[in-house]
């Protein structure tokens, strides 16, 4: 990416390119997240307690990306070999009050409570060695020479970032150029979410076949 924007643009510096791509990634990511949630999802995650907790510093422990979106969570106690379903409630009820008050033990089912949009507090808390089981969407990682060099979006809508990647270069300094490359942008995104609009996330969509006319003919005879 970091050429393609050099060749259109002539900016030279690397580290001011890298600063683009990403609010160009941030831009596309935006757009892209309203039409498809599964697009960037880690499913099975498994973290483990290593003392015991009430509170859980989720987004720090994920290995994918920075936590946008918690779709599953659950916990599996020593000795269990199944995970269980958390169950999720306001900080304020009664039940979860009072067992926020009690010592970390092995109960179901877990009462969570999420603040500050990652940190989850579990009523009563987790013992030592709990696994907690962590299904959910990710925003793509910030672009790093050092540490992250690759596009976490899907190849797709590359061209897009490094189109709008160029446009935000030239703001400010040729606003001709600048919007031209946000016009490619935009068209290259439309065309990038048709693509991405006829992969299959889901299982699709089934109708039962109509017994209208069978009956009819019973009717008949």
């Amino acid at each position: 990416m970091i050429p393609a924007v050099f060749a259109d643009t002539q900016q030279s510096n690397t580290d001011t390119i890298i600063i683009k791509l990403n609010a160009a990634q941030d831009w596309v990511w935006n757009r892209v997240l309203p039409m498809n949630t599964e697009i960037l999802k880690v499913t099975n995650d498994q973290n483990t307690v290593a003392a015991a907790t009430k509170s859980y510093n989720l987004n720090a422990n994920v290995t994918t990306g920075t936590l946008y979106d918690l779709q599953w969570m659950g916990v599996q106690f020593s000795g269990e070999t199944e995970f269980t379903a958390v169950s999720y409630v306001n900080g304020s009820d009664p039940n979860f009050i009072y067992w926020d008050q009690q010592d970390e033990q092995a109960v179901h089912p877990q009462m969570v409570v999420i603040d500050n949009f990652n940190q989850v507090r579990f009523a009563p808390g987790l013992p030592a060695s709990t696994i907690i089981r962590a299904d959910y969407i990710y925003k793509p990682r910030t672009l790093s020479l050092p540490t992250q060099t690759t596009c976490d979006l899907p190849e797709v809508f590359h061209e897009c970032v490094v189109a709008k990647a160029c446009s935000y270069v030239w703001t400010g300094i040729d606003d001709t150029r600048s919007q031209t490359k946000d016009y490619e942008a935009l068209d290259r995104l439309y065309g990038a979410q048709n693509v991405l609009a006829v992969r299959q996330f889901q299982q699709p969509f089934r109708t039962r076949p109509s017994s209208r006319g069978v009956r009819r003919r019973w009717m008949m005879t």
